[in-house]
């Protein structure tokens, strides 16, 4: 709980939950790196989608 709290006051609030969109996509890598799955269209629109929207959310 302390960490969220520090991250928010150095960061902002929306920057700090922006990080929640992580995991998805370093589930994927994971995923192809480790376990040789194959990535679908959707994974790739999934991850492009999500790193637009932290783009969009880290310009000031």
């Amino acid at each position: 709980m302390l960490r969220s709290h520090y991250i928010i006051e150095k960061l902002g609030a929306v920057s700090a939950s922006s990080v929640a969109f992580i995991p998805p996509v370093v589930a994927i890598l994971i995923g192809v790196v480790l376990v040789s799955e194959v990535m679908s269209f959707w994974d790739y629109l999934g991850t492009a989608l999500i790193f637009a929207g932290l783009a969009l959310v880290s310009k000031r």
